[in-house]
């Protein structure tokens, strides 16, 4: 099974009954606090943080930017439209990712784990029928890799306006994210359990291992 075709399953079969209010599933969203940039050849780690990369590989409808908070700082680490990229730093240490789309009531996703300093990460997310998912890359082996650097070639990249994007996930916290974050946590605690499970390729993807970082990450030029 293609890691897509995984995520389309995931969002078919998993979609959560609880919600944080009347979806806008219909609703076109832009980005405000990105702007396209232009791609490096490298995504280098940072010395003292872990080095995050939002993908969204996959077509949005209706086309939407997402949003990814770090729900233990507050702090907005990721803002992608589909077939983009955009890159965060994290402290190094437990992480908590919530990814939303606040603009239209979007159904969160999260996903835990921790990472180490030196090291850049990689995480996938989606949106389908207004609902969001987000799952880890695991870059141990070399044919992973190869694959994850050939996909961000072949993506835009977006550059983070990390300021006013946090300063407007805590103006939106009590409103949006608060219970957006704790109807992820339940239907995160539902698919701990559910029959997708047994395979590899969910458990592996369900949390960030530290030893999912590497250190770094090379960009082909587009073909």
């Amino acid at each position: 099974m293609t890691p897509r075709a995984a995520r389309l399953a995931v969002a078919l079969l998993w979609l959560p009954l609880v919600g944080c209010g009347a979806l806008e599933a219909a609703k076109t969203v832009e980005p405000r606090y990105s702007s396209l940039a232009t791609p490096g050849r490298a995504i280098e780690p940072a010395e003292d943080k872990a080095t995050l990369v939002v993908s969204f590989p996959d077509f949005s409808d209706p086309r939407r930017a997402l949003l990814v908070v770090d729900a233990d700082t507050k702090a907005l680490v990721g803002e992608v439209l589909p077939f983009s990229y955009s890159v965060a730093t994290l402290a190094p240490g437990k992480v908590h990712l919530v990814v939303g789309v606040p603009d239209a009531n979007g159904i969160c996703a999260s996903i835990e784990g921790e990472v180490l300093a030196n090291r850049v990460y990689v995480v996938h997310v989606s949106n389908f029928l207004g609902y969001s998912d987000i799952a880890a890359q695991p870059l141990e082996k070399e044919p992973d890799v190869a694959a994850t650097q050939e996909l961000l070639s072949l993506l835009s990249v977006r550059s983070l306006a990390a300021d006013s994007g946090t300063a407007a996930v805590a103006a939106e916290w009590d409103r949006y994210w608060t219970p957006c974050i704790e109807s992820a946590r339940v239907t995160r605690e539902q698919r701990a359990t559910s029959a997708m499970m047994q395979f590899e390729e969910f458990r592996r993807a369900a949390t960030v291992r530290p030893e999912y970082g590497i250190p770094a990450l090379t960009i082909a030029p587009p073909p």
